[in-house]
């Protein structure tokens, strides 16, 4: 209880950290109590402009990496934590930064908790992508002839259970959607852009099997699925559906190189039994999904050149026994 006979006064808080609930005056004139005057008092929300500084994609596991934090408030205090610590663990912790080391592929969240001088707390994050594009083709919405596909995160471990890993922390810079078969053939046709796509098909009874090769900094991806019209809409092939998943590290029939190149790039059929005069037909194709050079092998080898390419990262496609091969090509 605080006397004054002035209209007002300053009251300061023993502790940042608890504060009363509401301030009351009793105002007494000429010996008269008058009507109680009270007001709340609230704490201002905490907002921070904080952010979390550093690499959001490992290509490998077993890589540390140091996080920072920017625009820190003053006075504060940081409590560092992985979202799916068996993906990415946190070490070295401090107020101003952390080490994260990648452990499985998948994704998860780097959290950090400030708490300001006033004990006032709030999380900010940063979304962390391990290894190259790992995706399943999805069904989002179908009817009326067509349907909808989207690249899906597969699970990836988290404590005793899994959950689904987020497709935008693969950071994916480009997708191309292609049409490997149909039967009948030319029933369906396919447009994409980036992470979704639309199939059209003309039949109930058309199966189309489509492709999406998704490329990131970290490497190319390319997976296969089946689908089939039925009735009002496009089901996955549950039973005898395929999903292929190819990548230019795995034991191809074709040897690429040089890549990265800025020249002549070399197609070299790996397979012991090569054929005389057998040809190979290829495209390169950019991030956009155009062709840019249709390529022939002739007895089983070839070079092209990628000279005057813009730089980047381009898909080269070669055809061998109705099996299409990918091969990520970096044009310098």
């Amino acid at each position: 209880m605080v006397s004054s006979t002035t209209n007002s006064i300053t009251l300061t808080p023993n502790s940042a950290t608890s504060l009363v609930s509401s301030v009351s005056v009793f105002p007494v004139i000429d010996g008269v109590l008058q009507p109680t005057k009270t007001c709340t008092v609230n704490i201002a929300p905490f907002t921070t402009t904080a952010t979390i500084a550093g690499t959001n994609l490992f290509c490998n596991t077993q890589t540390a990496s140091t996080f920072t934090i920017s625009n820190p408030e003053p006075n504060s205090t940081v409590s560092w934590s992985s979202s799916n610590p068996a993906i990415a663990s946190v070490s070295g912790a401090s107020n101003s930064q952390v080490t994260l080391t990648s452990l499985l592929e998948g994704s998860c969240y780097l959290n950090a908790e400030i708490t300001n001088g006033c004990g006032q707390k709030t999380t900010i994050t940063k979304l962390i992508g391990v290894g190259k594009p790992k995706f399943d083709i999805a069904i989002q919405n179908t009817g009326g002839g067509r349907m909808d596909l989207i690249l899906q995160g597969l699970s990836s471990v988290n404590g005793g259970g899994t959950e689904l890993s987020d497709i935008n922390a693969q950071n994916i810079t480009s997708v191309i959607w292609e049409i490997v078969s149909s039967i009948p053939s030319n029933c369906s046709t396919l447009s994409g852009s980036g992470k979704t796509a639309r199939l059209l098909y003309s039949s109930s009874t058309c199966k189309t099997q489509v492709r999406a090769t998704a490329i990131s900094s970290c490497g190319t991806t390319s997976v296969t699925r089946t689908f089939i019209g039925s009735g009002g809409g496009i089901q996955k092939l549950a039973s005898k559906n395929k999903t292929k998943v190819i990548d230019e590290q795995e034991q191809n029939a074709f040897t690429v190189y040089p890549n990265p190149s800025k020249d002549i790039v070399n197609i070299v059929l790996n397979t012991s039994d090569k054929k005389t005069n057998q040809t190979h037909q290829g495209q390169l194709i950019n991030a956009n999904g155009t062709v840019v050079k249709n390529i022939e092998t002739i007895n089983n080898d070839t070079t092209f050149s990628v000279q005057g390419l813009p730089k980047g990262i381009y898909i080269l496609k070669i055809l061998l026994d109705n099996q299409t091969e990918n091969h990520r090509i970096i044009v310098e």
